[in-house]
């Protein structure tokens, strides 16, 4: 028998837009004056979404320029209305200003994904441990000047830097909350649905090809299938045969490969071993 060297198609999940990583909406964790020791910001690339749909989030994590941190998580999302996936285990570092005031500023890359549809907040969180400066206590500068009198309420001596010096650090654990942002999420509409739609939203081209183009009748042939575009890739399934008869399929393999730091756009390709049984066959039937 023969079988078909390629098919094309469009239309394996349903149409969405995801777009790349724009400037976002900022949430608004960023603190009134520059004395925060460290705050959070979430910034979705978009706040309406369809149930399914993937799109890129960076979470940034800001830290007053000098102090010793360590993270003790990876940043974590609440509400139930959305999943984070795809997290970037190692966030990019930077300084940068806010309100006159330097910080560290971690950012994390993730994508975004609502479960269900409805209005909820992105509610994300960090933990971390910051070591500080502690003040009071037991501090020989108070027993000092209590016994020494007037040099020590010289101005000099009273300007912090002996308390900074008495003072002592410590660790504390901290856990920074972003101000919650509202994300809309649309149902999926049932019109236009795909038939056996597995739930991937995005824009997707799906090219089918043969490794053999001329078998005998029990001999394998290996279908590749390969989807590329911009969505929620862990959705994508491998389309089905549109005819059975006469062919024994077995399970598929795939591989992704991400073309963006969270996988919105990249390339799944399956790989299938099917086999002809009757002589009379000749093509591969549509998928």
């Amino acid at each position: 028998s023969k079988g078909s060297g390629k098919k094309s198609g469009k239309g394996l999940g349903m149409a969405a837009p995801a777009p790349n990583m724009p400037n976002g909406v900022p949430g608004q964790g960023s603190p009134a004056s520059g004395d925060a020791i460290a705050f959070l910001e979430v910034v979705p690339a978009k706040t309406d979404l369809v149930v399914g749909e993937f799109v890129p989030v960076e979470i940034r994590a800001y830290f007053r320029a000098g102090e010793r941190i360590s993270l003790r998580s990876l940043p974590k999302i609440g509400g139930g209305g959305f999943v984070l996936k795809n997290q970037e285990g190692k966030p990019g570092q930077k300084t940068v200003e806010k309100n006159g005031e330097p910080y560290t500023m971690l950012t994390f890359y993730a994508g975004l994904s609502a479960v269900k549809p409805g209005e909820f907040p992105v509610e994300v969180s960090l933990d971390a441990t910051v070591v500080v400066r502690e003040k009071g206590g037991a501090n020989p500068l108070r027993s000092l000047r209590s016994r020494m009198g007037s040099m020590f309420d010289d101005p000099f001596f009273g300007s912090g830097m002996l308390d900074d010096f008495f003072s002592r650090l410590v660790e504390r654990e901290v856990a920074l909350v972003a101000d919650p942002i509202s994300v809309t999420v649309a149902a999926l509409p049932e019109q236009g649905k795909p038939a056996g739609f597995t739930g991937a939203v995005g824009k997707f081209t799906a090219i089918a090809s043969a490794a053999e183009n001329s078998v005998k009748t029990g001999d394998p042939v290996t279908v590749e299938v390969a989807v590329t575009g911009e969505g929620n890739f862990s959705r994508v399934a491998m389309p089905k045969l549109a005819e059975k008869e006469n062919w024994k399929v077995y399970p598929p393999s795939h591989e992704f490969a991400a073309a963006d730091a969270v996988g919105q756009a990249g390339a799944k390709v399956f790989k299938q071993t099917i086999v002809p049984l009757s002589p009379d066959i000749t093509e591969i039937p549509s998928f």
